[in-house]
């Protein structure tokens, strides 16, 4: 790729990656039996990358920095699905979750309800 906004020429990716997450879900729950819900929803998710690099001058090392890869940061739209537990206000949420209806991630969530007023 294209690197830009660094003063040295020679840059070379030394094989660290960080992959950022953030994510958010809205959906609809529905009593089956107390205290077995369904839930499904859909959401948006922003996915940044950066890869660690090396930079050198004339050969000789000169500094390490993270660079956004803007070839592999993305959105995507998760989609999910599963059951919850409500045991009075303390829930247990197992489900199944995927971004590309190619690949299936299990999904757990723990969490906290209460009643309308």
């Amino acid at each position: 790729g294209k690197t830009t906004g660094s003063v040295y020429k020679d840059i070379r990716f030394n094989n660290n990656i960080r992959i950022g997450n953030f994510e958010g879900t809205l959906g609809i729950t529905k009593k089956i039996v107390y205290p077995i819900w369904i839930y499904a929803g859909i959401g948006l998710s922003y996915n940044p990358t950066w890869w660690e690099v090396d930079s050198y001058e004339a050969g000789i090392y000169k500094d390490t920095e993270w660079a956004k890869n803007t070839d592999e940061t993305h959105f995507s739209i998760p989609t999910e699905t599963g059951l919850s537990f409500d045991f009075k206000g303390f829930n247990i949420r197992p489900g199944i979750k995927t971004y590309d209806f190619t690949h299936i991630y299990i999904s757990f969530g723990v969490g906290f309800s209460w009643k309308k007023v």
